[in-house]
């Protein structure tokens, strides 16, 4: 049985909550943003995902198709916003990728976010805190591949993205550190385990070789959380601490995504003037 049918691109209007933020020396120092999710919607592939914590997929918690791949954003603020530790200006511009499954968006909206930490982040079906572990692994990834999965095709952004979701989903993992257990590359395989993709079979085998060169050794994550100030208004959200000026290829795939805790690399910021 599937329950959900991942990530939605809405076209009809969602309301949103606004906040004010106040200003001092001309900077914003409060933990919140606003951040509209750039027309027409997610630059990916469309996939078909199940998670099911005891790994056989006869009835899934949960199963749908939804798109893998980039959410492309801008700043909306009145001045500069210091968000994380990181210092945002009205019209930057940014790319997130998502590590939740389900949940709405619309493109041309507008959304609020507070910060937290990558590691505080929901896990398996929000079950339970992502934890430094795998906020160490999603850093890694970002480390080794955001560049190339936000200036490459919608096929690496669909790679990306499924990679993302094994190792937020896989909940397999609880079992490394155990004598004899299985090693780290035996676990992350995003067409076994707890999670899965099973019907885009060029898109797994690249997200699984990304996967494979995962050594679990950092330890310490660089990513910023950005957490929704309103549940079912917009999804959740990492963002790294330094920026890449890149050009943003134009967006494809315009489904429903998966997009509860979103995660954007390593500073990848660019303003809309001069640019």
């Amino acid at each position: 049985m599937e329950r959900g049918a991942g990530i939605m691109v809405r076209t009809a209007t969602i309301a949103f909550v606004c906040c004010a933020v106040f200003t001092i020396n001309g900077t914003s120092s409060a933990d919140e943003i606003a951040m509209s999710f750039e027309t027409p919607g997610i630059y990916g592939r469309a996939i078909h995902y199940s998670y099911d914590p005891s790994g056989s997929h006869s009835n899934p918690l949960l199963s749908g198709t939804t798109t893998a791949g980039r959410f492309d954003w801008t700043v909306i603020s009145e001045g500069p916003v210091v968000f994380g530790g990181h210092v945002f200006n009205n019209g930057d511009q940014f790319s997130t990728f998502t590590a939740e499954l389900t949940g709405f968006i619309t493109p041309g909206e507008t959304y609020m976010y507070g910060s937290v930490t990558v590691e505080d982040m929901p896990g398996s079906a929000g079950s339970s805190a992502l934890g430094a572990f795998r906020a160490g692994l999603l850093q890694e990834l970002f480390d080794n591949h955001y560049t190339e999965s936000v200036n490459g095709t919608t096929f690496h952004a669909a790679a990306f993205q499924v990679a993302l979701w094994e190792i937020g989903f896989e909940d397999r993992l609880a079992e490394l550190g155990s004598g004899g257990g299985p090693r780290l590359s035996e676990l992350l395989v995003a067409d076994a385990g707890t999670f899965i993709v099973s019907d885009d079979s060029a898109v797994v085998d690249l997200a699984n070789v990304w996967l494979g060169e995962l050594t679990g050794t950092v330890l310490n994550s660089q990513l910023i959380g950005f957490n929704s100030m309103a549940e079912a208004v917009g999804p959740n959200q990492i963002f790294a601490t330094s920026v890449v000026a890149i050009a943003l290829p134009a967006p494809f795939w315009l489904a429903g995504v998966g997009l509860g805790a979103l995660i954007v690399g390593r500073k990848k910021l660019r303003r809309l003037a001069g640019t």
